[in-house]
């Protein structure tokens, strides 16, 4: 993989998101289609399966996106690469079309569904390779918000924004997961949790505190098979760019 910085990151999540059993949703709605399809599909009892709430109205499927490129601010032409797994309902990506247009997006954007988990590490090796100019860099949303998914599933919906180069940045990715064993013995720290929210918001913790000193290294393993992501603080400053590095976790 080439080499990738981050400059900032941004993570928000649901954390009371809202599902209903997938045998109340009406079938010839979208997403009793989609349940019906999974359940048929992954052999799973459609009483196992519950289906997303979020409501059908302009803007709702793009909230989580647009909070976190809100927070990242301007891009300086950098290209924008969403990506969420799947099943979806939306296979051609036109959510991205509505982001694009209600942020305002300058630079060229490309849509990428059904990414086989596990999604950050799945991400950074297909940005490594599609990122245009690694001194211009890119901004990388990482959606995980299943319209379908399994009533004992206790994954919360997230978002994760990555602004990224090929350059310099605060924090030199140096390896990611997909295989093998986490890279614990390697990292000065280990920060982990469920779900792509919570060790990116451990992370941003101990930026705030000061306490990732330039050449420490830090593990975030969300304890997913291959989840984990191994990240060097390089003391190099932000003064490249005319933003700050923002670490917020805003939790909705």
């Amino acid at each position: 993989m080439a080499e990738l910085f981050v400059d900032a990151f941004h993570v928000v999540c649901r954390r009371h998101p809202a599902y209903v059993a997938a045998t109340k949703v009406p079938r010839g709605s979208e997403r009793g289609w989609l349940a019906a399809f999974v359940a048929r599909v992954a052999a799973i009892p459609p009483a196992d399966l519950e289906v997303s709430g979020v409501p059908d109205e302009p803007g709702a499927d793009t909230e989580l996106s647009r909070t976190v490129l809100a927070a990242l601010g301007p891009a300086d032409g950098q290209p924008l690469f969403l990506i969420r797994p799947g099943p979806t309902l939306d296979a051609k990506v036109a959510a991205l079309a509505e982001l694009v247009h209600h942020v305002g997006w300058g630079g060229e954007d490309l849509g990428v569904t059904h990414l086989v988990p596990p999604m950050v590490p799945a991400a950074l090796e297909f940005v490594s390779w599609a990122m245009p100019d690694p001194a211009v860099g890119a901004t990388v949303l990482v959606v995980d918000e299943a319209p379908v998914r399994l009533r004992t599933d206790p994954a919360v919906p997230s978002a994760l924004g990555l602004r990224m180069n090929g350059v310099a940045g605060p924090l030199r990715v140096v390896e990611c997961g997909r295989d093998g064993v986490p890279a614990a013995p390697r990292a000065a720290r280990v920060l982990h949790g469920p779900g792509i929210h919570s060790p990116w918001t451990a992370l941003r913790t101990a930026l705030e505190e000061g306490s990732l000193p330039a050449g420490e290294t830090v593990l975030l393993d969300s304890g997913a098979p291959g989840d984990w992501l191994l990240l060097e603080a390089t003391g190099v400053p932000v003064a490249r760019r005319p933003h700050r590095v923002r670490t917020e976790a805003a939790v909705r």
